[in-house]
């Protein structure tokens, strides 16, 4: 017999994935805030331009 609304409102006699929101554990959360911000650090020193280059122009360094 297929199951009557009241079941499947109560989520009684529902599949254990049909649907079903799982959360998320708190290291997973902690790992995608952190994720999020190492790429946005990149994405804001890629866009910004790093500096890290030796000061060529100026003959300071080992070469010049």
């Amino acid at each position: 017999m297929p199951d009557s609304p009241r079941d499947l409102a109560s989520g009684e006699g529902a599949e254990p994935d049909g649907g079903e929101r799982t959360r998320l554990a708190p290291w997973q959360k902690v790992a995608a805030i952190v994720g999020l911000l190492v790429v946005l650090v990149v994405l804001i020193a890629l866009i910004v331009g790093g500096g890290h280059t030796p000061p060529v122009q100026h003959g300071i360094g080992r070469w010049g």
